[in-house]
């Protein structure tokens, strides 16, 4: 039987800025999608979901009518026209340690670890370079341009190619980064989530506000040419919807360039933390991704010593995130996460590569 392994990720700063082709800082967590096979002598991948506690056949050459979301299938189908061919059938067993539907991405570390099995046992005639930054590209096919659905690249990116990464998302380039300093802590709330109504409801607003700026500036052709002291220069175009969504976009850029001096200058756990409250700010108050109950529980760990804390993905649900100064601390905030209601809640560990 062999093994592969691929983690989690978290996004740091930059959420909901990938799909506006704008820069994230994200990195893999020490939680895993765990995927183990064996050769069989069927025609078939046998694939059984061990958390879920069911079991799929999926055959290479049954990819014509591909469900919504059935990443088996689809990536078999992108492989397919990078010209991979079926060698022979397999016995798969899927199980991981992260929180499903949560904003930890689970569903693209399942996509980067078929992928990485594929890539194994399919025939591979045109001998394509198998690289880590290739696969994060198919996975993002897969499952994203695959769908067309609304999200953007980093997920596939910074779970295929793993560590603490910045990614340029309009050129797709990476640029890999010292580990943050302080302790970090996920508690799932255990409230589900929407992540596709959310991320292609601010996808139109913030892509619809960024056009309108473009169109009457005409000299510019991206949103990176603006700055936060162009927010009131245009905002007689906006929409009143529009309008929080144009100054996000603006500000979480603005954020996400101070993140990336500070975490390359190695600062210190206090100003990350500072960083990730003033991109909270943002989400809570513009994107409106933020319940209530999961903004109190931000508001209480802060109270209790957390250097800072955010809501991770796309919102409406899921996760957050809280840094602390050492593990004593990030141990207190595990157990106020816990006191306050969250589902679970856990000390993680930034991987480096």
């Amino acid at each position: 039987m062999k093994k592969i392994r691929v983690p989690s990720r978290i996004c740091l700063f930059g959420d909901h800025q990938d799909y506006l082709n704008l820069p994230v800082i994200a990195a893999a967590i020490d939680r895993y999608m765990n995927l183990e096979y064996t050769p069989t002598a069927s025609s078939f991948f046998k694939i059984n979901l061990i958390d879920l506690e069911r079991t799929l056949e999926v055959h290479f050459d049954d990819t014509t009518k591909v469900s919504n979301n059935d990443y088996f299938r689809s990536c078999i189908e992108v492989l397919k026209t990078y010209g991979f061919e079926f060698q022979s059938g397999y016995e798969l067993n899927i199980h991981s340690d992260i929180p499903i539907n949560a904003g930890l991405s689970s569903s693209s570390a399942l996509v980067v670890s078929w992928l990485r099995f594929l890539v194994e046992v399919l025939h591979n005639p045109r001998q394509i370079t198998i690289s880590d930054y290739q696969i994060g590209r198919w996975a993002y096919e897969s499952e994203v341009l695959f769908f067309q659905q609304p999200g953007g690249c980093m997920d596939q990116f910074t779970i295929a190619n793993s560590g603490v990464i910045y990614i340029d998302t309009l050129t797709q380039q990476l640029r890999r980064l010292p580990k943050p300093k302080g302790c970090y802590v996920i508690a799932n709330s255990g409230i589900s989530k929407d992540t596709l109504t959310v991320l292609a409801e601010a996808k139109k607003l913030a892509l619809s506000s960024i056009e309108k700026a473009i169109q009457e500036e005409g000299k510019v052709d991206k949103v990176t040419d603006f700055s936060l002291d162009d927010y009131h220069n245009y905002l007689h175009l906006m929409t009143q919807d529009e309008r929080p969504y144009w100054f996000s976009t603006l500000e979480n850029y603005r954020i996400t360039l101070n993140a990336l001096k500070a975490m390359t200058a190695e600062h210190s756990s206090k100003v990350i933390g500072s960083l990730l409250n003033q991109h909270q700010y943002i989400l809570k108050k513009y994107i409106k991704n933020t319940p209530e109950i999961m903004q109190g529980w931000i508001d209480g760990v802060i109270q209790d010593g957390a250097l800072g804390a955010k809501i991770i993905g796309s919102g409406g649900g899921g996760c957050l995130l809280a840094v602390c100064n050492d593990d004593e601390s990030a141990q207190k905030i595990v157990f106020r996460f816990k006191e306050m209601g969250a589902k679970e809640a856990f000390q993680i560990n930034l991987i480096e590569r």
